[in-house]
């Protein structure tokens, strides 16, 4: 029985032992080499959805350096600092120049206001725009030359003002001196209440108002005194020139025009023929003068005396255009 086992063992063992020969055959020779290994399609990756244009041009370089350099923006900094700095310093001199300017006319007008008489004439109007000056002068010497040249252009106007209202009341005052009022005596009633507005306005502020009636007033003062002087001398005289006497005043003119000077009205021949006898129309005259140390100091419509020298017949106002006998 153990034989019969022994003997089957032995069977199954050989069959096994085939089998594993039979298997070891069938492997390739080590010197042979694999069969290639398929490799798996490539894919190649899908485009992107977004196109080439989508993507912002990459920037050149001279722009990059344009917008990003700290030293481009420092440089453009330091140029433009001194030019701002020139526009104020031209500007600062400027209104220097233009106050200066101005303080110089603003005196001017003062010295001829003086000159006119403004002191006598309209002392409290002089004192008014002398203490407004002085306040712009202030402001001009603090060098606050904006707000010197507004006050001071206010001051400019006043005076403008005052110089041609007190020679319009220089040439009224010539009216009533030489009686000429009842030969125009509704136009200078009339110009007198415009003189009197014009003083309203003066005071109340309003410049441009008090300036244009100032001007028409002294305009108006002015056709009045020449119309009544014509109706006068019409008055005088009915006589031939060779018989006319020599006139015993005198109404003085302009000076641009007619150069009338104490010197000038001396030397005419139907006066003195004789300029250095200036000292006598002074001294006949000097109670008329608003400054009487001045004898240069005479304007158009003041009414001059002329005295006697040489025992010669003077009588009546002056007239412009007929001959006069010279003295001699």
């Amino acid at each position: 029985m153990k034989v019969k086992y022994l003997g089957l063992f032995f069977l199954i063992l050989l069959v096994l032992i085939e089998t594993f020969s039979c298997a070891s055959t069938k492997q390739a020779p080590p010197d042979t080499p694999p069969p290639p290994v398929s490799s798996p399609p490539v894919i190649e990756p899908a485009p992107p959805a977004w196109t080439e244009s989508v993507i912002p041009p990459r920037p050149q370089v001279e722009e990059l350096t344009q917008i990003d350099s700290p030293v481009l923006e420092e440089e453009t900094v330091k140029v433009e600092e001194p030019i701002i700095l020139t526009e104020v310093r031209d500007e600062s001199y400027f209104l220097a120049q233009y106050a200066a300017r101005l303080k110089e006319e603003i005196m001017a007008l003062r010295d001829k206001a003086i000159a006119l008489g403004a002191e006598y004439l309209a002392p409290d109007y002089l004192f008014e725009i002398d203490s407004a000056a002085l306040d712009a002068l202030a402001l001009y010497e603090a060098e606050d030359y904006s707000s010197a040249i507004d006050s001071g252009t206010k001051v400019k106007e006043m005076y403008q003002i005052l110089v041609v209202g007190v020679d319009a009341y220089r040439i009224r005052l010539a009216i009533d001196e030489g009686d000429f009022f009842r030969f125009d005596p509704l136009n200078i009633a009339a110009t007198d209440e415009l003189a009197f507005s014009g003083l309203d306005d003066f005071e109340a502020g309003n410049l441009a108002s008090a300036a244009r009636k100032a001007n028409e007033v002294h305009a108006r003062y002015t056709n009045s005194l020449n119309l009544a002087m014509e109706i006068a001398a019409s008055e005088y005289y009915f006589v031939t020139d060779s018989d006319r006497p020599l006139p015993a005043q005198f109404t003085v003119r302009t000076w641009e025009h007619d150069r009338d000077c104490y010197w000038n009205i001396a030397g005419l021949p139907w006066v003195y023929n004789d300029p250095t006898l200036w000292v006598l129309l002074y001294n006949a005259n000097i109670e008329k003068m608003v400054q009487q140390d001045n004898p240069d100091l005479i304007h158009p419509g003041m009414v001059l005396d002329i005295p006697s020298v040489r025992g010669e017949t003077r009588e009546g106002m002056w007239i412009d255009g007929p001959v006069y006998t010279a003295l001699r």
